[in-house]
């Protein structure tokens, strides 16, 4: 398991934190505003880094007494409670992520039920989560945002725009990297192919909003179609009886069509190539 590689770098998150959805100035002002934290962003993320520090460990340490469920628990009751909503307009990209996280968590464990396999499946899902907002927060939100005017784009639009398709790219491999293994040159499934399906519906759909709110979402126009789709079709499947069979057919058709995507929106292609 990877637990809590976080935790040893959560100290540095509340230097990354920021808010989602690009508002811009100028060069001189955006140099001027790097020079500092302002203090409302300082005391926002301050209090996250000590949440998810005291999550990880203790998720850390159930995990360690095989008490996979209740590290699942652990872990998302602090991405639903542990860190306060900020108090601008924007929202943090990390913020985001946190209720996505929370989204597939909850979805998943609902879809365990008493499937130990799942529910460590679960857990892996979060972990992920968890290293997600870690990274995003460093490469996104500190480099681009200010409480004053979200994020401001000193780098530029489209390479602000970039960062956000890469890290949509990364919410998709939640699914697709955490919850399947490989052997024999085969992909299977982490635990039951259904909580890799009900994983797979909840980022889809999350991962097309957020492609949607970018300034040149309109590139992106094919990946968004496709993950409405992914969502669409697993939204309606996952809601019906279906045989085992039926299951893992539709998780490697799902798998291989999030693997294509996962891989244009890390290499920051859209549908013009």
């Amino acid at each position: 398991m990877k637990v809590m590689n976080l935790m040893l770098s959560a100290a540095f998150l509340c230097l990354f934190v920021g808010v989602a959805q690009a508002q811009y100035v100028g060069q001189d002002q955006q140099d001027e505003e790097q020079q500092q934290v302002e203090p409302d962003f300082e005391a926002w993320c301050a209090n996250g880094t000590r949440v998810l520090e005291r999550a990880q460990v203790q998720a850390s340490r159930q995990i360690g007494m095989g008490q996979f469920r209740a590290a699942a628990q652990t872990l998302l009751e602090t991405l639903n409670r542990g860190v306060t909503r900020p108090v601008w307009n924007i929202k943090p990209i990390t913020y985001r992520l946190i209720g996505h996280g929370h989204a597939l968590g909850t979805a998943m464990l609902a879809a365990a039920g008493s499937d130990e396999r799942a529910v460590k499946a679960t857990v892996n899902a979060l972990e992920g989560v968890y290293d997600l907002i870690l990274d995003s927060a460093l490469e996104i939100d500190r480099g681009y945002y200010r409480t004053r005017c979200g994020y401001c784009g000193s780098r530029g639009v489209r390479a602000f725009d970039l960062r956000i398709q890469r890290m949509v790219g990364d919410l998709l491999a939640l699914v697709n990297g955490h919850m399947t293994y490989q052997r024999g040159g085969a992909v299977y499934p982490l635990g039951p192919s259904r909580a890799y399906l009900v994983g797979a519906e909840v980022v889809s759909g999350n991962s097309a909003s957020e492609l949607e709110q970018l300034v040149f979402a309109e590139s992106l126009g094919c990946q968004i179609v496709d993950l409405d789709d992914v969502y669409s079709t697993l939204s309606g499947f996952n809601r019906r009886s279906s045989t085992e069979r039926e299951k893992m057919d539709m998780f490697y058709d799902t798998y291989e069509r999030l693997d294509v995507i996962i891989g244009e929106l890390r290499q920051g292609r859209g549908c013009f190539r």
